[in-house]
């Protein structure tokens, strides 16, 4: 399992309403037709402010995972209230789920 002080490589890391609205924009165009994350993980950690997953509603599937193996991670969100944004997730992880 990732380690505090350690490099992460191949990770969409959110970690603030910033990246999460950055993200937003990106993947604006996906509306209805679904993205995927590919070659890496997703990594939803260390932040206050995000509440909600709605930015990644269709999210449709992750086919990759982090330098540590890990295809999705969920952690230390404290006002993190829904995970309902991931409705749209399916399949198999190819790494480890780690909430």
């Amino acid at each position: 399992m990732p380690r505090e002080h350690s490099t992460v490589t191949n990770v969409l890391l959110i970690d603030s309403k910033a990246a999460l609205a950055a993200l937003q924009t990106r993947v604006s165009g996906c509306a209805g037709s679904g993205w995927r994350i590919a070659g890496g993980g997703l990594y939803i950690q260390n932040t206050v402010v995000v509440t909600d997953l709605d930015v990644l509603r269709d999210l449709t599937s992750i086919n990759g995972k982090s330098s540590y193996g890990v295809s999705l991670q969920i952690k230390h969100n404290t006002n993190l209230v829904s995970l309902t944004g991931l409705r749209n997730l399916r399949g198999a992880l190819p790494g480890a789920l780690w909430v």
